[in-house]
């Protein structure tokens, strides 16, 4: 029976993965994000290496926080709403285009701990006073 439990043990502290997907809708008024958390799930897995912690400005960090706001984790990505779009212009050249979306879903994921119980995403300003956009418990 010994070793049932720690098979159960093994299962449990096995490493796992938080996929999140929020939705980010540009507020026709303020020209700000509306973001809420439209999926999260926890699977068995775990990722390997560390994302690029460079940045720009207009850039967000996504932040898993713990129960004192302290950050466990974090990303950064481009803003999702602008993205850079290919097209042939007058003179048959290749150029690009930024292109503005109203409403995007960003999906990501982190290795999960059990500390987790915020997530947090800001906007890279360049100076010392970042953007809040969306701060909000996660239900795990």
């Amino acid at each position: 029976m010994a070793s049932s439990s720690n098979e159960e043990k093994k299962v449990s502290e096995s490493p796992r993965l938080l996929y999140l997907t929020i939705e980010s809708t540009i507020d026709s008024v303020t020209g700000n994000p509306n973001i809420k958390i439209i999926q999260q799930q926890l699977v068995n897995g775990e990722l390997k290496g560390d994302a690029d912690p460079t940045s720009k400005h207009g850039d967000w960090q996504i932040s898993l926080l713990d129960s004192k706001g302290k950050r466990i984790d974090s990303l950064i990505i481009e803003d999702p709403h602008i993205r850079d779009m290919e097209y042939v212009n007058e003179k048959g050249e290749f150029a690009i285009r930024k292109i503005q979306y109203i409403r995007t879903e960003v999906p990501f994921r982190f290795n999960y701990s059990s500390a987790v119980k915020e997530i947090e995403v800001i906007e890279i300003t360049g100076d010392l006073k970042n953007k809040p956009l969306f701060r909000s418990v996660l239900i795990l």
